[in-house]
């Protein structure tokens, strides 16, 4: 397996495998896969079409990453652990009864599951250090969120932000978690969603922390952050 190849399959994170038995339900399977978000797929090997459906598959989605065990396909555990690389077995009833909304459904259910967004804080921009300090405070006062310093911010129990001079968005920017980062970059790249790349932050390691898309829904920007896990 080519360095390249695996590189895509850490990316997608999930292997779907798909048998197989009747040619003509080759390309509609694909194309379920691909609409709920998986652009990738392992061919069983076991029925005689395997080898053909792979053709018909690579014919109609150039792009798709096809595996097939007998073309020397194969991660080991401690890949797939180390990696965190799912096997998601298609229901061969799903196949065989043409029922590719509920493959589209199964794959796009799997890949929120692994990316796991979620809301991680509000960040409000504010014209100066002083208009912070007063918002923080009233917010303080309503609910109980003590208020602390963050640095370029007024942060209440870290889940409202009061920027001390403007940032990204009109009104500010909207920070949604996810458990992997980089995952979640490449699925949101894959549906041709841009980033501003000057924008990423890295951890000690080197990992990617944030970073924001290129867009503002509502007045705020939103960008992406890594989740504790």
């Amino acid at each position: 397996m080519t360095a390249e190849k695996f590189e895509r399959i850490k990316n997608y994170g999930i292997i779907p495998v798909i048998k197989i038995s009747e040619i003509d339900k080759a390309v509609p399977v694909a194309q379920a896969l691909i609409s709920g978000g998986l652009n990738i797929a392992e061919i069983n090997p076991a029925t005689d079409c395997a080898a053909k459906a792979a053709k018909k598959i690579s014919a109609a989605f150039p792009d798709m990453l096809l595996l097939i065990e007998e073309n020397n396909f194969n991660l080991t555990e401690e890949q797939m652990k180390t990696e965190s690389i799912e096997i998601l077995n298609i229901p061969e009833e799903y196949i065989i009864n043409r029922e590719f909304d509920k493959i589209k459904e199964l794959a796009a259910s799997e890949v929120r599951k692994m990316l796991g967004y979620d809301l991680a804080h509000l960040v409000i921009n504010c014209e100066n250090t002083e208009q912070a300090e007063r918002d923080s405070s009233k917010i303080e006062s309503l609910f109980g969120l003590k208020k602390s310093d963050a640095g370029t911010s007024i942060a209440n129990a870290d889940i409202l932000h009061f920027m001390k001079s403007k940032s990204y968005g009109k009104n500010g920017q909207i920070a949604i978690c996810t458990n992997f980062i980089e995952r979640a970059v490449f699925y949101l790249k894959e549906a041709k969603k841009e980033f501003i790349e000057e924008s990423a932050r890295f951890d000690s390691q080197g990992e990617l922390a944030s970073i924001y898309l290129d867009n503002i829904i509502g007045g705020f920007a939103f960008k992406l952050v890594s989740k504790q896990r």
